[in-house]
């Protein structure tokens, strides 16, 4: 008989519960819908959209704006001419080196490779293809140079310039 009455006290107990939670959810969330609450959601409303149209105004002028039919073709071109007064003192000869699919890595490469071997260079690159222009008295340091660059994977090709 004992055990039946501490089943029904504990059932009792965890009924008691779940409704006192539900009591006290019930009035928080009275608190956040409180017309208190929904009459300052409504002036921050109609701020924002007092604010919005003067914000977006520039974007109606792009919109309205006229366009032309055409546009002019714009290619990216870096060139690089650090060597043109060192070139007067020495007897140098010239090479090209290209190089195809090139990215950051490989270009960060070979820049690092021909400056720690204080080789003159300048290049120019367009799309994935750049073309180093290489003057040289030394062709022991440069093929040094091309060794140290083939480590790092890149394939190149290289023609002597008269």
């Amino acid at each position: 008989m004992l055990k039946k009455y501490s089943i029904l006290a504990v059932f009792a107990i965890f009924i008691l519960s779940i409704v006192s939670m539900t009591i006290y959810l019930v009035n928080d969330f009275r608190s956040i819908i409180s017309p208190e609450t929904i009459a300052l959601e409504s002036i921050r409303d109609k701020e924002v959209e007092e604010i919005k149209p003067k914000e977006y105004i520039w974007i109606e002028g792009i919109v309205k704006r006229e366009q032309k039919e055409y546009s002019y073709a714009a290619t990216e071109l870096d060139i690089r001419l650090d060597y043109q007064d060192a070139m007067k003192n020495r007897d140098y000869k010239h090479y090209r080196i290209d190089v195809e699919n090139l990215d950051s890595y490989k270009f960060f490469c070979i820049n690092q490779v021909l400056k720690s071997k204080n080789i003159l260079y300048s290049y120019y690159k367009v799309d994935g293809l750049i073309k180093i222009a290489i003057s040289e008295s030394n062709r022991d340091l440069l093929n040094d140079a091309l060794k140290e660059i083939k480590k790092y994977k890149i394939d190149y090709t290289i023609k002597e310039i008269n």
